[in-house]
């Protein structure tokens, strides 16, 4: 029987959780020498062999230093086409033509590396090549706190998405500063304003993972400092996507279920906004909420209503 292609490991396109695997290197390399051929044993029909690639630059390596040649185990689907349709497997959209030139994480064995990460770049100044430069610059840094943390403000405000995800994996699932302190480094840079409106909802998105809001966690200080935050950039917003967007998000978390008892849960619910709702200009939340049920669909509608509803109740706001 045929060995499936889809059982085999993948190479990823996404470098930033890496960059803190301390047996991982990177390097941005040339493409030599590439020998694959078909191989019989894998359905769909598969090419694999050996790609030698050319050391341009050190990001980052395990000691010793890496040689000049690097040689990897690739494998592709055979079909263009299926290739294509494949980018699951980032070797099915690596160009792996004589010349060209890699961004690569690999973990060394023996001769030989296996490839974990890698993606056809321009040239070292490519912007992915950068961002991963200035992620491992975090990463090694071992100078002031401050300054450390104003490094990670840059990167969590960066379009560059791998740049980003560096800093919301670096402040979540490996909790660089615990929970407290990653979900205000994340606050500041989304309320500073500087960052664009795509990456503004990245910020909102990560803020709102569990890594940060936790509804076990019910009204504590955290979650509520997230939902003023989401609360402030929802009524900060002047365009109908805006007011849609920041109400879905918000209400992702105040909505989300606290308790199996429906009068705890309520309870739970109206505490987080009353603890939320202090410092924040409640009539432009209810404004801006009001503005967002305008234009929701119809499935919408009823919950952000009452969540308008809620926070009128938790800050005292009446209605018209």
């Amino acid at each position: 029987m045929k060995a499936a292609y889809s059982d085999q490991q993948p190479l990823r396109a996404d470098f930033y959780p890496l960059v803190g695997e301390s047996d991982v290197g990177t390097v941005v390399g040339r493409v030599l020498d590439v020998a694959l051929t078909m191989s019989p044993d894998v359905e769909p029909a598969t090419e694999a062999g050996p790609v030698t690639v050319e050391v341009v630059e050190q990001i980052a390596w395990p000691e010793p230093p890496p040689p000049a040649r690097l040689r990897l185990d690739a494998r592709r689907l055979a079909d263009p086409e299926l290739r294509d349709r494949s980018g699951f497997d980032q070797w099915n959209s690596l160009s792996l033509m004589p010349g060209s030139v890699l961004l690569l994480s690999c973990r060394p064995r023996g001769d030989a590396c296996q490839a974990l990460a890698a993606a056809d770049v321009e040239f070292a100044r490519d912007p992915l090549v950068t961002a991963i430069k200035q992620a491992y610059a975090i990463e090694r840094f071992t100078g002031p706190i401050e300054q450390r943390q104003a490094m990670i403000l840059y990167a969590l405000e960066s379009p560059q998405p791998q740049l980003q995800y560096y800093a919301f994996d670096l402040l979540g699932r490996r909790s660089l500063y615990g929970r407290e302190v990653g979900a205000r480094l994340i606050s500041r840079a989304l309320l500073a304003g500087r960052a664009d409106p795509p990456t503004a909802l990245e910020l909102g998105d990560a803020l709102s993972d569990m890594a940060f809001f936790d509804p076990e966690r019910g009204a504590d200080p955290v979650n509520a400092a997230i939902v003023a935050t989401l609360a402030r950039r929802l009524a900060a917003s002047t365009d109908p996507e805006g007011l849609s967007d920041w109400a879905s998000m918000l209400r992702s978390c105040v909505m989300d279920e606290f308790a199996d008892d429906p009068k705890q849960d309520r309870e739970a619910r109206i505490a987080l906004l009353r603890a939320a709702a202090q410092g924040v200009d409640s009539a432009r939340v209810i404004a801006a909420l009001d503005g967002a049920i305008a234009t929701a669909e119809p499935d919408e509608q009823a919950d952000l209503e009452a969540l308008r509803d809620l926070w009128r109740k938790a800050s005292g706001v009446r209605a018209p």
